[in-house]
């Protein structure tokens, strides 16, 4: 089956979101599945990378440090993708 999980947050972040979407996306792609997660960028930049079997499209973004180190919302442009 083909998956897209898409999260506000960064992929690799450290809190009970990003945690529970990458042991989701994982666990799925373990079991056969082609897993595809759109995700803000906490580099900034658009990049795409193969995480654990996860395709992880990561979308441009700013970060909010001064609210909070995690806060991350992605820039919708055209070319985004």
């Amino acid at each position: 089956m083909r998956i897209l999980i898409a999260t506000s947050s960064d992929y690799r972040a450290f809190h009970g979101q990003a945690i529970f979407t990458k042991n989701l996306a994982e666990g799925l792609a373990r079991h056969g599945h082609e897993v595809r997660v759109v995700a803000a960028s906490r580099r900034g930049a658009h990049y795409e990378a193969v995480l654990n079997g996860v395709v992880v499209i990561a979308l441009r973004s700013i970060r909010f440090k001064w609210l909070n180190p995690n806060a991350i919302t992605a820039l919708f442009t055209d070319n985004a993708l």
